[in-house]
């Protein structure tokens, strides 16, 4: 993972936490961990995060049809945060 893509993570919830929001939810599309992920930027925060891919893997905790997601039952129909930095594998 970029370093830049984890600074722009830590600025950004920074900001959130600055802003009075404490923790919410996250759910990672395409969450695979090839080179880095920013997941324990959240998770050491309080966040919920939830990462989900087309294959199972390291940092994937739910695997399906990404064209599909919202009819997953699973995963609530609201987040506060929805994630995808880079998708080329």
């Amino acid at each position: 993972m970029r370093i830049e893509v984890i600074e722009f993570v830590y600025r950004t919830l920074e900001a959130y936490h600055l802003a009075g929001n404490v923790t919410g939810t996250v759910l990672d599309v395409g969450a695979i961990d090839i080179n880095g992920t920013v997941r324990d930027q959240f998770k050491l925060r309080g966040w919920k995060y939830t990462g989900f891919d087309c294959e199972p893997g390291k940092g994937v905790d739910f695997v399906g049809d990404a064209t599909r997601l919202l009819d997953h039952s699973r995963f609530p129909d609201r987040r506060h945060l929805y994630r995808r930095s880079a998708g080329y594998s």
